[in-house]
């Protein structure tokens, strides 16, 4: 027989918690589905979870539940402690405040377990991976949310009197085009030196304009992050950055204009070596609303003696878990794989490109292609291709790139539409829009390439 007093270091709380669930299960079948949506087996302990698993088991084979059938079911040897249970129970119609209780008190019996490994680590390395593994506990929802028809009608109607707020990224065509939310995550790619941290940059100073960005770079330092927004903010040369050769007319523009630029909720974390979860507890911590990432394969994936695609799939999980579950926007550069031969240097990238992609195009809510528009003309202007975009249209433009202030802009091209992202590069077709040929009462589409040419033949 099973004594219920049997605590051992279990938190009373939790243990309390544990008890009323289990025994509001027993008085009354009907909540058995309320509390096996809401938590799993590993929000119990010890006997309780033994007990729990007995139950959900009966549950999914549609027999009844009583304290005989599961007592029968866990060999006859804990009727007494199913009696107690739900002799200590009141009721059972306050199984949603029991639920939440046993959620809170399940995770902090956990950290407590996890920081009692903590104070036993051999090394650093055990002592970061426990790090780790708090990260992601706090990073886990509290319960599951299941939404029925009618109240999937509801949201969709209470929403629609709202104002439609997606992120905006400070050039015209992208925002038009692309549905950013809170909780998306987001990567850009491109093959190194065509300006990826540079946009990133732009987009980031002008998001932190109304939002609280965080931006870890990996691979760049404070100072060179601090010319380079500088550069872009105060259109001062970068190359006279770099040769300490600001004339004092330059520098007291910045000084004059420094209340400005300091008003963007921007902050820089060096973050060379991180992992995903060290990355999330910073987020979490200073509560950023948008965060980018510099770049996402040289992320620390916490498995060092893993592949390359292992180690990249784990980055990535880690990052979309990080979007998803805090409901942050996670905005991640990434690196392209070396062209093999002079065409695939020469057309669009897609998808395939990016270094161990499979995981990356899977997880990812939008992904955006940096390139050069003619390869070979490094200061010649670039192409952005939307290439994944699960709520708006695929396609790409061309932006204008000042590398010495490190900006860039639109020009007059249209956003081309395509519908497949693997098409290849003679599908996308930039056409300049003449001043006289813009129709202002017509609504604002997209082009697609077929009624450029058809336009054409007429």
């Amino acid at each position: 027989m099973v004594n219920l007093l049997q605590r051992t270091a279990v938190d009373e709380r939790h243990v309390e918690a544990e008890m009323s669930v289990i025994g509001s299960m027993l008085i009354d079948n009907e909540v058995i589905g309320i509390v096996m949506s809401e938590v799993t087996e590993n929000d119990f302990s010890s006997t309780y979870k033994t007990v729990f698993t007995a139950i959900r088991e009966l549950f999914n084979e549609n027999v009844p539940i009583d304290p005989v059938i599961v007592n029968h079911k866990l060999g006859d040897c804990y009727g007494q402690f199913l009696l107690e249970l739900m002799q200590v129970t009141p009721t059972a119609a306050n199984i949603k405040p029991y639920l939440k209780i046993l959620r809170e008190q399940s995770l902090l019996r956990k950290a407590n377990d996890i920081g009692a490994e903590l104070t036993d680590a051999r090394d650093a390395e055990e002592a970061r991976e426990l790090i780790d593994k708090a990260g992601r506990l706090f990073s886990e929802r509290p319960g599951r949310k299941i939404i029925d028809s009618a109240e999937l009608l509801t949201l969709f109607y209470d929403n629609q009197f709202t104002n439609a707020e997606y992120l905006t990224w400070g050039l015209a065509k992208l925002d038009e085009n692309i549905y950013a939310e809170p909780g998306d995550f987001i990567v850009i790619g491109g093959r190194p030196s065509v300006g990826k941290t540079a946009l990133a940059i732009e987009f980031a100073l002008h998001q932190a304009k109304t939002k609280k960005v965080g931006f870890f770079s990996l691979e760049t330092g404070p100072l060179k992050f601090a010319d380079r927004m500088v550069s872009h903010d105060f259109r001062l040369n970068l190359r006279n950055i770099k040769r300490h050769n600001l004339s004092k007319v330059e520098l007291d523009r910045v000084l004059t204009n420094s209340e400005a630029f300091c008003k963007r909720n921007i902050e820089f974390i060096h973050a060379s070596g991180m992992t995903a979860a060290e990355i999330q507890s910073i987020a979490l911590a200073r509560k950023y609303d948008i965060i980018y990432v510099d770049y996402l394969q040289i992320v620390n994936s916490g498995l060092p003696k893993a592949l390359a695609t292992e180690q990249v799939r784990n980055i990535s999980l880690g990052l979309h878990t990080l979007s998803q579950s805090n409901r942050i926007t996670v905005i991640s550069l990434a690196q392209l794989k070396r062209p093999q031969t002079k065409e695939d240097a020469e057309r669009a990238p897609v998808m395939g490109d990016l270094k161990e992609s499979g995981q990356i195009e899977q997880d990812a809510d939008i992904i955006m292609f940096l390139y050069l528009k003619s390869p070979g003309q490094k200061n010649g202007p670039r192409c952005l291709k939307v290439a994944k975009n699960k709520e708006g249209e695929l396609g790409s433009f061309t932006l204008e790139f000042e590398g010495q202030f490190q900006t860039f802009s639109m020009n007059d091209t249209v956003f081309e539409e395509t519908d497949n992202e693997d098409e290849p590069p003679e599908q996308f077709h930039l056409e300049e829009v003449e001043e006289g040929e813009k129709d202002e009462s017509r609504p604002k589409r997209f082009v697609s390439r077929d009624e450029v040419f058809r336009g054409k033949k007429r």
